[in-house]
This record gives structure tokens, C-alpha cells and sequence, in this order.
């Protein structure tokens, strides 16, 4: 019997910790879409200097956030849902 709760103890900390993995991506992701804009515009003023004037748009945080926390929603998902 201790080795049957084991392995179940087992399973469920890694469904935990994949879940956790997920929900830290969801956060990042979030955290990106409400204070990139800053960090979008000193990007671009750093490129102003260089050559070819290339210029991130200014809605760009916000779809690598949308992405980002697709990607943590997948893994928390799938994760919660991996090994029976």
C-alpha cells in the first residue's frame, strides 16, 4: 500500500508542478500585456539610432503576451490532465 500512494502522490505533484508551470507562464504573459509599453518604447527608441529606423508597433506587447499566455494555458491544461 505505500507504494501505491507513492506513485499517486507522485502523479499529482507533477500535475501540480505542470499546473504551477503554467499559471507562472499565464503571469509573465499578463504581466507583458500591462507593463510592455514601456519597455516597447525604450526598444524603439534604441532602434531610432540604428540603421534601417526599424520600429516595433506599438500593440506588440500585447500580442506576445496574448501568446505567452496561450502558451501557459496549454501547458496548465494539458498538464492537469496528463497521467491518470
Amino acid at each position: 500500500m505505500p507504494g501505491a500512494v507513492a506513485a499517486v502522490l507522485s502523479v499529482w505533484g507533477a500535475k501540480a508542478i505542470a499546473v504551477g508551470i503554467g499559471l507562472g507562464f499565464i503571469g509573465i504573459g499578463v504581466a507583458l500585456m500591462l507593463v510592455g509599453g514601456g519597455v516597447i518604447s525604450q526598444l524603439n527608441r534604441v532602434y531610432a539610432a540604428l540603421p534601417g529606423k526599424f520600429q516595433y508597433p506599438p500593440w506588440w506587447h500585447r500580442l506576445i503576451g496574448g501568446m505567452i499566455c496561450c502558451f501557459g494555458l496549454i501547458v496548465a491544461v494539458a498538464g492537469g490532465g496528463l497521467a491518470r
